[in-house]
C-alpha cells in the first residue's frame, strides 16, 4: 500500500479518491484513518476525507446505526467481575438502559461558543498513575503480625482517591443555571484532589471556568480525549490536531495532568469497536506523546474486551473499571480478573480503577444503602491501593437526576443525592450529601498529612482477631503510625454490625486513639502497658499509634 507524503495543494477530490481507492478491506482501515489524521493540515478537511473513507470501506456504523449504551440487567456479580456490569460512564451519560432524548447529551453538551482567551501557563506533566506511589501490600488478616517492608503513607493513600464528573452533562445536576459552580463548590468541600471528565473541541465558557477552578484547588484532572466517531460533543478521529493545539496553547493549556483513550468503547461502539478504537489509539498516542502528559489506555466494559483489541502503543498503565456489584469490596476474584485481563508486556503495569463504586438503586439488582455504600467505599480504597491499584476513581460526584422509585442505578452512583421534579430545571432540585460523601471527606480531612512521609510503620500484632479482620499500617511524617482495621463481612443497611473488641499489641508504650469512620469521632484509648483494647466493626476504624505517648 502506497500513501503519499505530501498532500498540501492536493485537491479535496483527489484526496478522497487518493484514500478510497488504496484500500479495499477493513484490514487496512487503521492505518489509512491514522495517515488522514496525521498528514491532512486542515481538520475539517480530515473529517470530510474520513467520512468519505468510511462510505466506501463500511468498515463502521454510522453514529446512528450503532448499539446505544445498554447494561446488563443482572447486576450482581457475586464476586465474578466478567459478569458485573459497567455504569454507562463518562461517554453515556443516560437515565435509563435506552436513552431518551432527554438523556443523551443536547446540542447544550457539545459548545460551540468559542473559547475565550486561555491562561499562559504551560502544561502539566504531573504522572496521573504514578507506578512509584503503587504499593502491591497485602493487607494483614487475623493477628497476623505486620511485615516490615509494608510502606505505605496517609498522603500516599489519600492521593489515589478521585472522583469522576460530568460537567457537561445539560439537563442533570451538574449543570445549573449555566454553571458549575455547584459541583466546584462540592469539589472542593470534598477535599478530593483528582478528578477524572471528558474534554471536547470548543469548550465552553462555563467549563473553561470549572477547569480552571480545579486547577486553582489544586485538583488533577485526567481527561477522556474522545471516542472514534466524536460522539457526545468529544474528539473524534481525524481531530487529534485540534486537541493537540486546545492542550498545548488553547483552552486546556496548563489544566490536564493526565489524557486517557476512550471509554468502555467495548461497550459503546459497536461490531466494530476494535478496530474504530485500534484507530483512536494510533493516531492520538502518536499526536499528543508531544504533550508530555501521561496517556492512560481506553477502559473496558467488561474484562475480555481486553483480548479483542490490540493498542497502537505502550500505555501509561492498565485502565480497569472493577465494580464489585452487590459483593463486598474485597471480593478477591475482581482485582486479579480485572489486572490479568488488562495485562499486556508493553504496558506500564501499574494500574488506575477509572471507575469504582457502588448504587443506591434499592428497587434494582445491585442496590446497597447509602450506609452501605459509605463504608465499602473507605474498605475498597484501602483494599485497592494495596492490591497494585494506584488510584481509585469513584463513580460519581453527583445523582445526576431525581428518581425517587430507585430504580434506575445510573441515577444513583453519585455521593450527593438529588430529589425534585426530574421535569424541572436542576436549579430547582436539591442536594443532599449522602454519608458516603461525609464520611469520605472527613477520611480525607483525618489522613491529611503535610510533610514527607520516609520511616516505617511501627510494628504490631493483634490478638483475638477473627479471621476476617483485615488492617493496612500508614506511615506519617511525624513518626506515627495510622492502622486502619476493618473485618471483611457484609453489612447490613444501616452498617452497625459487626461490632468486636481486637487487642493491639505494640512494642512499646505510645499513645494511643481511635478514629470511627461512620460517626467521624476520635477518641483516646487506653492501655495496659503495651497491649490496648481497639473497639473496630465492618466500617474502617483509624487508630493513630505516637511511640513515646
Amino acid at each position: 500500500m502506497h500513501l503519499p507524503t505530501v498532500i498540501v495543494g492536493t485537491s479535496l477530490a483527489a484526496l478522497i479518491a487518493t484514500v478510497t481507492m488504496t484500500v479495499s478491506s477493513a484490514d487496512a482501515a487503521a492505518p489509512i484513518r491514522n495517515w488522514v489524521g496525521c498528514m491532512v493540515p486542515s481538520p475539517a478537511v480530515t473529517r470530510t476525507v474520513l467520512a468519505a473513507f468510511e462510505s466506501t470501506l463500511g468498515a463502521r456504523p454510522t453514529p446512528s446505526a450503532q448499539a446505544a449504551p445498554h447494561h446488563d440487567t443482572d447486576g450482581d456479580s457475586h464476586g465474578r467481575p466478567s459478569a458485573t456490569p459497567s455504569p454507562s460512564g463518562l461517554d453515556s451519560p443516560t437515565a435509563s438502559d435506552t436513552p431518551t432524548a432527554s438523556d443523551t447529551p443536547t446540542a447544550s453538551d457539545t459548545p460551540t461558543t468559542s473559547a475565550s482567551p486561555s491562561d499562559s501557563s504551560s502544561p502539566t506533566a504531573s504522572s496521573t498513575p504514578d507506578p512509584s506511589t503503587s504499593t502491591p501490600f497485602v493487607p494483614v488478616g487475623g493477628g497476623s503480625t505486620v511485615p516490615d517492608s509494608a510502606e505505605l503513607s496517609d498522603a500516599q493513600l489519600a492521593d489515589s482517591v478521585g472522583v469522576d464528573v460530568h460537567p457537561s452533562y445539560s439537563g442533570t445536576t451538574y449543570l445549573q443555571n449555566g454553571s458549575n459552580d455547584v459541583a466546584l463548590h462540592e469539589l472542593e468541600k470534598l477535599g478530593v484532589k483528582n478528578v477524572r471528565t471528558r474534554v471536547g473541541p470548543n469548550p465552553a465558557p462555563y467549563l473553561q471556568t470549572f477547569f480552571k477552578g480545579m486547577a486553582a484547588d489544586g485538583i488533577k484532572t485526567l481527561a477522556v480525549m474522545g471516542t472514534p466517531d466524536g460522539r457526545w460533543g468529544t474528539y473524534g478521529l481525524g481531530q487529534s490536531p485540534e486537541l493537540l493545539q486546545a492542550v498545548t496553547s488553547g483552552p486546556y493549556r496548563g489544566l490536564l495532568s493526565g489524557l486517557e483513550m476512550p471509554n468502555e468503547w467495548d461497550h459503546n461502539g459497536g461490531s466494530n469497536w476494535a478496530s474504530g478504537l485500534e484507530a483512536f489509539d494510533t493516531e492520538y498516542s502518536s499526536m499528543m506523546a508531544v504533550t508530555g502528559l501521561p496517556i492512560l489506555e481506553g477502559s473496558m466494559a467488561h474484562p475480555d474486551g481486553y483480548s479483542s483489541f490490540k493498542a497502537a502503543s505502550p500505555s501509561e498503565g492498565r485502565n480497569i473499571h472493577p465494580y464489585a456489584g452487590s459483593s463486598l469490596p474485597e471480593a478477591d476474584a475482581v482485582i486479579p480478573t480485572w489486572s490479568s485481563a488488562a495485562s499486556r508486556s508493553d504496558v506500564n503495569p501499574s494500574l488506575t480503577a477509572t471507575e469504582f463504586g457502588w448504587h443506591n438503586a434499592l428497587d434494582t439488582t445491585g442496590g446497597v444503602s447509602e450506609q452501605q455504600s459509605a463504608a465499602y467505599l473507605l474498605r475498597g480504597l484501602l483494599w485497592n491501593k494495596t492490591h497494585g491499584v494506584n488510584r481509585s476513581y469513584i463513580y460519581e460526584l453527583f445523582d445526576e437526576k431525581p428518581e425517587a422509585a430507585l430504580q434506575n442505578r445510573e441515577m444513583h452512583f453519585g455521593l450527593v443525592a438529588v430529589t425534585g421534579d426530574p421535569s424541572a430545571t436542576p436549579d430547582t432540585w436539591q442536594q443532599r450529601e449522602k454519608p458516603a460523601f461525609t464520611q469520605l471527606k472527613d477520611f480525607l480531612a483525618y489522613l491529611k498529612d503535610s510533610g514527607s512521609s520516609t520511616g516505617k510503620p511501627v510494628a504490631y500484632t493483634l490478638s483475638g482477631a477473627p479471621s476476617d479482620v483485615y488492617s493496612v499500617p500508614l506511615v506519617r511524617s511525624d513518626g506515627s503510625t495510622d492502622i486502619a482495621i476493618w473485618r471483611r463481612i457484609p453489612l447490613d443497611s444501616q452498617a452497625t454490625n459487626g461490632a468486636t473488641t481486637v487487642g493491639l499489641n505494640l512494642p512499646a508504650t505510645a499513645s494511643v486513639t481511635a478514629y470511627d469512620s461512620q460517626s467521624g469521632s476520635t477518641k483516646t484509648l487506653t492501655s495496659a502497658g503495651t497491649s490496648v483494647s481497639v473497639p473496630i466493626s465492618g466500617a474502617v476504624t483509624i487508630v493513630r499509634v505516637t511511640p513515646g505517648g
